[in-house]
């Protein structure tokens, strides 16, 4: 969960930039889902670190002991994915206002 909050905060913090447009907040939310993609089947960080002490019984020096049911690490990614999916502008919308951002201009163009 650590891992996705991390993302998450990350993309949070772009879209609050006073110069983000609605053109860049759908590339940022696009790149924070092909992350959290990716994590899915490879984990993050902080996933290694919990996943090595749970196999040597120990995690920052606490003794583990069998809990509750754990989580379905790959479910739980899909349903952040898919809210994020939900949450991106409509696609037709910001293919119109790419032609209007200098930024996907080509070179070319912009002089």
């Amino acid at each position: 969960m650590k891992d996705i909050l991390r993302e998450l905060q990350s993309l949070s913090l772009k879209l609050q930039r006073r110069e983000m447009t609605l053109v860049d907040s759908s590339v940022h939310i696009k790149q924070t889902i092909n992350v959290l993609t990716a994590m899915k089947t490879t984990g993050g960080r902080s996933t290694k670190k919990s996943e090595q002490g749970v196999s040597s019984g120990f995690f920052k020096d606490v003794e583990l002991t069998e809990g509750r049911g754990k989580i379905n690490k790959p479910r739980f990614y899909e349903s952040v994915v898919a809210t994020l999916t939900k949450r991106l502008p409509e696609s037709s919308l910001v293919q119109t206002l790419k032609a209007l951002d200098k930024h996907f201009w080509q070179e070319s163009r912009k002089t």
